[in-house]
């Protein structure tokens, strides 16, 4: 079995800091209040970004026995949307 330092190494190697600089962005709060006042979307959470991208798909009516397949899957986003949001504000027991 490899030991912590031999762990270490092996995830030392693998970083690419150029990437990671990249991909990360430093800055003032007050740089962050002019990004957000001219992009207000930066401040989404992972769950509004997960809704976004399953809407940018598109939603197709159609017809099918009694119901609307687009409501009921309308309706399973919003389930989820919600459900996660619940989940994302729960403070386990001790936490405090």
């Amino acid at each position: 079995m490899n030991s912590g330092r031999e762990i270490i190494s092996l995830v030392a190697e693998r970083q690419d800091l150029e990437q990671f600089r990249r991909k990360n962005w430093e800055g003032t709060f007050e740089e962050y209040l002019d990004i957000v006042r001219a992009e207000p979307r930066v401040t989404r959470n992972a769950f509004e970004r997960v809704y976004d991208m399953l809407m940018s798909y598109g939603t197709e009516s159609y017809e099918e026995f009694v119901r609307s397949e687009c409501a009921t899957a309308s309706l399973a986003i919003q389930t989820i949307m919600a459900a996660t949001r619940s989940l994302a504000w729960t403070i386990p027991s001790g936490a405090w």
